[in-house]
């Protein structure tokens, strides 16, 4: 399991090697020593329990524990390891490079009739249909007429 920081909704203020955390949504207030600060700010969701106990010098169990702690104040969730595959496509949305591939844009082209002329003012026509205003003026007896 790769633990991952919660971030929304949340005020942090640093304080030397110390942390202050302000969470929204529960109207409490958290301090973290300077060790938990730490195991909190690996918390990255891309390393293991063992890569952040590596990165911030305490044990395994030492970050276990704080991991847990932080789980239950809602400050820290637990996720799946990614395949490579996944990490790499979040790493390269994060740094923007997905948003810099080939973008396919399709439209559907309208069929023959759809593709029909609209006449405007004074133009002649059968039906309202041919007229951009829906209206055909035609004189009584008369099978065309103009649009209006």
């Amino acid at each position: 399991m790769i633990p991952r920081k919660r971030d929304d909704e949340l005020v942090v203020e640093h304080t030397d090697a110390e942390v202050l955390v302000y969470d929204l949504r529960t109207n409490a207030a958290h301090h973290l020593d300077a060790d938990a600060a730490m195991v909190w700010q690996a918390c990255d969701g891309e390393h293991s329990l063992a890569e952040v106990a590596s990165v911030t010098g305490l044990g395994v169990d030492a970050v276990a524990r704080t991991v847990a702690q932080l789980g239950e104040l809602d400050l820290v969730s637990l996720q799946p390891r990614h395949t490579r595959r996944e990490t790499l496509q979040r790493s390269l949305v994060g740094a923007g490079v997905l948003a810099a591939l080939p973008v396919i844009k399709s439209i559907s082209a309208p069929e023959a009739a759809q593709a029909a002329t609209i006449s405007g003012p004074g133009a002649p026509c059968a039906t309202g249909a041919e007229c951009a205003s829906g209206v055909c003026n035609i004189p009584a007896g008369s099978t065309t007429g103009t649009c209006t």
